[in-house]
């Protein structure tokens, strides 16, 4: 009788830890499945974040003229998309590999911020460039018409203000202008002569 009360007291100990142990591996199990459940949603988000830089990185080439800034955005968008390739085929239990392929996310992310703020700023300055030649345009229309200027005369007045020029002041101007363009037509023969 002893030794059926040592057995059983050896089988329900055996009982009792491999339904622990098989507790603990469920639990570990369940945790798995929810991280790797986690890393499949945060996978397929990355995905996503990845795709969307490489059309904004197409989207962003259409706007630009700057050949070397267009080969830097095209470098980056391939970037893009082989990370998005490495992406795809890596499993959603690869904790290390989802990490390291989100640091490169975060690095994508600030390289496009930064050409679409320098892309941004280049726009702004070649609109004000284009408002400051309309304008000298529009100024030198104004001089031609009213007051007989050249556009070369007109280069060298775009600063001035119009209101400056009355009857007197403008025959001053013109002369002093004609004398000034005489002079360059004088030397430019010079030149012209002396490298005969």
């Amino acid at each position: 009788m002893e030794k059926n009360k040592k057995l059983i007291i050896v089988i329900a100990a055996l009982i009792v830890v491999i339904a622990g142990v098989s507790f603990l591996a469920f639990n570990e199990f369940r945790k798995n499945k929810e991280m790797t459940e986690v890393f499949a949603v945060e996978k397929e988000e990355m995905e996503n974040e990845y795709s969307t830089f490489a059309t904004q990185y197409d989207e962003l080439q259409v706007q630009i003229n700057n050949d070397s800034l267009r080969e830097k955005l095209e470098s980056e968008k391939l970037k893009t998309q082989r990370l998005l390739e490495e992406l795809r085929q890596v499993k959603s239990s690869n904790a290390a590999e989802i990490i390291r392929l989100k640091k490169e996310l975060k690095t994508v992310r600030a390289v496009l911020r930064s050409y679409v703020m320098q892309i941004d700023s280049l726009n702004r300055i070649n609109a004000a460039l284009m408002e400051e030649n309309q304008d000298f345009q529009q100024f030198a229309s104004v001089m031609e018409k009213r007051f007989g200027f050249t556009w070369s005369q007109t280069r060298y007045l775009r600063y001035m203000p119009l209101y400056i020029f009355d009857k007197k002041v403008l025959e001053e101007k013109k002369q002093e202008l004609a004398r000034v363009m005489e002079l360059i037509e004088f030397y430019e023969k010079e030149c012209n002569e002396s490298e005969e």
